[in-house]
């Protein structure tokens, strides 16, 4: 984030979460993109609780649509060790 406008990104990706939540369910893989990035954006404003919380969100939905081995679920996976990494 170029500027640090870490609260209207914030925003944002929960206007997305809510619209897909809304639109076509919770556990999709559009909600758990926009739950993956809440977590990237808290664990840029170190805030690691929080994005260990959502992104093991993310991860769970992910783990339930797609296999093991697929380049988004090891990207989650990815993203989650950095939040657990201090």
């Amino acid at each position: 984030l170029e500027l640090r406008q870490f609260d209207s990104a914030a925003s944002s990706y929960k206007e997305a979460l809510d619209i897909w939540t809304a639109s076509i369910g919770p556990e999709t893989l559009a909600a758990a993109e926009a739950v993956e990035n809440l977590g990237n954006l808290a664990l840029l404003r170190n805030r690691t609780e929080d994005a260990e919380q959502l992104l093991r969100r993310a991860m769970g939905i992910l783990e339930k649509s797609l296999r093991p081995d697929h380049p988004y679920l090891i990207n989650a996976r990815l993203n989650l060790a950095a939040s657990l990494y201090d």
